[in-house]
């Protein structure tokens, strides 16, 4: 009992007095560790309380602490001096490129360009300038398929020196595209402008072309690969058309097409196509009079006519303009 007793009566004064300063850990610490409170200095139990008060600290630790916040601060507000007045960096390597490159700036975030718009844009590739406005050839997707055919709306440059565009366009649909298909009034060279519109990389443009009016077009003296015409407007998501109706003519009660020869009658003013009359284009184009049947009470043999050297008449045209009051029309009007 006396060893027990006299190891618990051990002053551990010395012990604490070896302790290694520590710096940061509380704000009851004076240097030294003062985790606990040696049981021979307890008296009572007020000594196991904890200071309220904070303990003085050192010279080194106060002057430790405040080098430490300067050379923070200093830091920071020379970063962003250099920041602000556009200060010449050395080079330095740069994480986001090979280690043999060298930046001449710090790695900043890449602030997103802003969309330039073009008046004009020149092709390089095949040496041709567009506009708004214009109407164009795009490569199609598929191979073997057609050009398709658009009208350029806006030009953008992709980058800050306009070597490089994008297109924004409305597509012009052709008759086959269309929800109803292709009719035996649409004519080869005819399109439909769409409601569909699209951005598109300028190199993707094949050539430029020219989509005439209805009326223009019938009044070509000659038609190139690069002619068009439109005469409705057509909505991609209903298949819809507008104008939803327009003038129809002969027996079959159909709207024009310029591709197909008619001939008209003299009395009426009515137009026919040869094989709803009977006879065949060829006959057709030799013919000096006509006369429908509800003109013409006795029936005439078209094959026994009068022929003459004539090879085209005022009465027989491969195109004609569909102005409606020019035509003394008989037939209602039908949808396109």
């Amino acid at each position: 009992m006396e060893n027990i007793s006299g190891l618990m009566a051990f002053d551990m004064g010395e012990l604490r007095n070896n302790l290694p300063k520590k710096r940061g850990l509380s704000r009851f610490y004076s240097g030294k560790a003062r985790s606990y409170v040696c049981i021979f200095d307890v008296k009572c139990l007020e000594d196991l309380k904890k200071p309220t008060q904070l303990l003085d600290i050192d010279d080194d630790d106060v002057a430790y602490t405040k080098r430490k916040k300067k050379n923070k601060q200093s830091s920071s507000s020379s970063f962003s001096a250099a920041v602000n007045s556009n200060v010449n960096y050395q080079n330095y390597p740069c994480r986001r490129v090979s280690s043999s490159t060298h930046c001449s700036s710090p790695c900043m975030p890449k602030q997103k360009a802003q969309k330039k718009q073009l008046k004009s844009y020149k092709l390089k590739h095949i040496n041709r300038t567009i506009q708004e406005g214009d109407a164009v050839l795009m490569r199609s997707s598929e191979p073997g398929k057609p050009s398709y055919v658009a009208r350029v709306e806006a030009i953008e440059a992709t980058d800050a020196r306009g070597s490089n565009a994008r297109v924004r366009v409305r597509w012009y649909y052709r008759p086959e595209e269309s929800m109803g298909g292709r009719r035996q009034f649409h004519g080869a060279k005819e399109v439909f402008l769409s409601d569909h519109f699209d951005l598109q990389s300028a190199d993707t443009i094949e050539g430029k072309c020219k989509v005439h009016s209805f009326s223009s077009y019938t009044k070509l003296s000659s038609v190139g690969n690069d002619d068009f015409f439109c005469r409705f407007e057509y909505n991609s998501a209903t298949g819809a058309f507008i104008p939803d109706r327009v003038a129809v003519f002969c027996k079959c009660e159909m709207p024009y097409n310029p591709d197909d020869l008619m001939v008209q009658c003299e009395e009426c003013s009515e137009w026919f196509h040869p094989s709803c009359i009977g006879t065949t284009i060829e006959a057709a184009k030799k013919l000096d009079h006509f006369y429908c049947e509800e003109c013409s009470p006795e029936q005439q043999d078209l094959d026994n006519s009068n022929s003459t050297s004539k090879t085209t008449d005022a009465k027989v045209n491969t195109k004609r303009s569909l102005e409606v009051s020019k035509t003394r029309n008989k037939h209602a009007k039908r949808s396109g």
